[in-house]
């Protein structure tokens, strides 16, 4: 039968900390082992066994298990926070996305209609630059000839006419007359007539030069300004244009008639002739010519002079 103090000693010892246990289990075995405490020592030891409590209980897990059903239970509901705010931001970076794609196009749309407005402007002035350049044209221009017409020549003998003036420089006019061309039109008819009219401008065309001003100036008679010419440059240049329209016959009606001018010319050399006066001077020597046998030249250079006539 166990001793009463040693039980009690036992009951005591398993209500202390677990710590406890080293210490004490060491003190027995030092009593055990000191040699004057051998006759003291029962003979038979007794083991004192200390009780350890674990701090792992079911109250222990299932606090730990509610903590962590709280915490997946957090991180649930957060996720699920997180998903809705990343759904409603998605939503409205759609829209916003949306709303740009349509600004986009109606920016596109917006040029495009601008670049057809700015094409069709383009377009507009160029046709109007083109209309007012025809408009100009044939106002200025003769339509069966394709040269200068009879107000345009004026303004231009006008304008040369001021700058001999001022450069006192010679200027020289021709006015040329196709001889017998009215059996043409009797004969052959008007169309053949215009052809031989089209024909004589463009050989007027190419024995003058480039700043010279030849036109129609009335039915069958043609005008040419000669700038800086006195009278024998007015009187070779008129010789090189009746040359070139005798020299090769004209196509009438199937066949090939010879057809020549009469030139009269005038020359303003002290500039002391108006335009008038120059044109009546040159219209004067050009009926000289025609009284003299056509297919000639006549120059003068006053209403004085005696007329002198070039075959």
């Amino acid at each position: 039968m166990a001793d009463p103090g040693h039980s009690r000693g036992t009951r005591v010892s398993s209500r202390r900390a677990a710590p406890l246990l080293i210490p004490v289990s060491l003190s027995l075995l030092a009593l055990s082992l000191t040699p004057g405490c051998a006759a003291q020592t029962p003979a038979r030891a007794s083991v004192l066994v200390l009780s350890y409590r674990s701090w792992w209980t079911p109250r222990t897990s299932l606090a730990l298990s509610a903590l962590l059903f709280t915490a997946a239970a957090a991180v649930v509901a957060w996720n699920a926070v997180l998903r809705r705010r990343m759904r409603a931001r998605t939503t409205v970076i759609r829209v916003q996305l949306k709303e740009a794609q349509a600004l986009r196009r109606q920016f596109e749309d917006a040029q495009r209609d601008q670049s057809n407005a700015l094409s069709e402007i383009r377009s507009l002035q160029v046709n109007l630059l083109q209309a007012q350049e025809k408009l100009r044209y044939q106002a200025t221009h003769d339509a069966l000839t394709g040269l200068w017409n009879r107000g345009a020549l004026l303004d231009l003998l006008h304008s040369e006419l001021e700058r001999s003036l001022r450069t006192r420089a010679p200027l020289g006019v021709l006015m040329l007359d196709i001889d017998h061309f009215k059996p043409i039109n009797e004969t052959h008819g008007h169309q053949a007539g215009d052809a031989v009219l089209r024909e004589i401008g463009a050989r007027l065309s190419h024995a003058t030069r480039p700043y010279d001003v030849a036109g129609r100036y009335g039915g069958e008679e043609f005008l040419v300004v000669l700038p800086d010419c006195d009278r024998e440059q007015t009187e070779g240049s008129a010789e090189r244009i009746r040359a070139a329209i005798a020299a090769v016959p004209f196509a009438i009606a199937g066949s090939k008639t010879a057809l020549t001018v009469s030139i009269g010319a005038a020359v303003a050399l002290d500039c002391a002739l108006t335009e008038t006066d120059l044109l009546s001077l040159a219209d004067l020597a050009l009926y000289e010519a025609r009284t003299a046998g056509r297919n000639c030249t006549v120059v003068r250079t006053s209403f004085q002079e005696e007329h002198a006539g070039t075959a």
